[in-house]
């Protein structure tokens, strides 16, 4: 197994002892390496390495001239692009090797089977590397897909290490941020840190696993929607000591569910609420009214002539004069009223705690003000609006939604009569 793989191995030996060199040579050859590349000193490597493909370093560390085989050996282990199994050899112990990690050192005299199991060692380590290595990059690529990032805290150091997502989704930079608990914690939009605070609690004090969603808010101010999973690991003596999890970033998910549920209740042209949400309303108000035994009007609004509006102009104009139309009477209506538009051109006014015909009376003028304004259209088209309202009060004309709007649709189609 070992010699096939050696057979497609290109080995560069970096030496300036003409001796040694020789030595290592011969030893080398016995292995059948696919090539044998021999050079004498750090920078002429560096150009070779520039131009050729190599699979395996060897080199001393000791090297003369203006680059060091120390200085080389750093170069070489922390060269992004090269990524290389290195050996480092040389006459004397030197503890600085340590701190570079190579994936074999050797003292000289090199023995040829020390070489051998020092060489195997390497090349199965870094083959071991590079299967994590590629793992590591394949997780990194599924986390930016899934929009997700994990993380680690070491509950009794407190340390905590975060993959590379979840800087990105806290919109933080790696190299300026040490993750920390307070300082996720400070990153929850405050409203949610209870919620969080209390979810990681529980988990420690109860054994349980967590799972949350709640809202972050990055250093530029923007507010992201985060789904939140840990899991508690403990020791045998039941006490806590890490928890892992994982944060997905659902900011568009609840964006898109958010809309959905808008337009579910909501009118897509003027953005008032349909006739669904009006139902819900107006129940919520006889309810109220009930209880309270107090009273409330109901107001159907149906524009004039609307029609020919969209015979003459097309229904391009006619959905902006509807769209002023409902910007308009959301001007007009308090807190507490509701505007809604039903269909077509009819909209009702929802007006709860009336108390007597004049503030009806005040409601319907203000109404009627603000809709006759000249609306100006297209290529600045002057039209003239007007509109029939008919007013249903609880309880006199009504006590449920469906005989109020019936009522107060028969109120405005007698006044649209009477203005004819």
């Amino acid at each position: 197994m070992m010699i096939t793989l050696l057979q497609n191995i290109h080995l560069l030996l970096i030496e300036d002892d003409p001796d040694q060199s020789a030595y290592m040579e011969r030893c080398l050859s016995v292995y059948s390496f696919k090539k044998i590349s021999i050079i004498e000193s750090a920078e002429t490597a560096l150009l070779f390495l520039q131009n050729n493909t190599v699979d395996l370093i060897i080199s001393d560390i000791n090297l003369n001239g203006d680059m060091s085989g120390l200085d080389l050996a750093k170069q070489l282990l922390s060269h992004l692009t090269i990524k290389l199994p290195v050996i480092l050899i040389s006459s004397q112990l030197n503890f600085d090797v340590v701190e570079l990690n190579p994936d074999g050192y050797l003292l000289k005299p090199i023995k040829t089977d020390q070489l051998l199991i020092t060489i195997q060692i390497a090349l199965h380590r870094f083959s071991i590397e590079q299967q994590l290595f590629s793992y590591q990059e394949h997780l990194k690529q599924a986390q930016q897909l899934g929009n997700m990032g994990s993380w680690e805290w070491d509950i009794l150091s407190g340390e905590i290490s975060w993959t590379d997502h979840i800087y990105r989704i806290f919109g933080l930079q790696p190299q300026q941020t040490i993750p920390s608990y307070d300082g996720f914690l400070k990153r929850v939009h405050p409203d949610d840190q209870t919620l969080v605070s209390d979810a990681v609690t529980n988990a420690l004090e109860n054994h349980d696993d967590y799972d949350i969603e709640h809202r972050i808010i990055t250093p530029d101010g923007i507010i992201r929607h985060v789904h939140q999973i840990g899991s508690i690991e403990f020791n045998k003596d039941n006490r806590a000591v890490r928890m892992i999890g994982s944060l997905i970033d659902i900011s568009e998910r609840t964006a898109r569910e958010k809309e959905i549920t808008f337009l579910a209740f909501h009118d897509s042209l003027t953005g008032l609420p349909n006739r669904s949400l009006l139902i819900d309303r107006l129940n919520v108000q006889l309810a109220t009214a009930k209880r309270s035994n107090s009273h409330f009007a109901v107001l159907f609004i149906d524009l004039n002539k609307f029609k020919p509006i969209n015979d003459n102009y097309g229904h391009k104009a006619g959905d902006l004069i509807l769209q002023k139309i409902a910007q308009r009477l959301n001007q007009v209506k308090r807190d507490m009223d509701t505007v809604a538009r039903i269909g077509g051109d009819e909209f009702i006014f929802l007006i709860p705690e009336i108390q007597t015909d004049k503030g009806i009376d005040v409601f319907i003028k203000k109404i009627k003000t603000a809709i006759e304004k000249p609306v100006i259209i297209l290529n600045n088209i002057t039209i003239n609006i007007s509109a029939s309202i008919g007013v249903a009060l609880y309880p006199q004309h009504g006590t449920t939604a469906d005989e109020l709007l019936m009522n107060s649709d028969n109120a405005m189609y007698e006044n649209k009569k009477l203005s004819q």
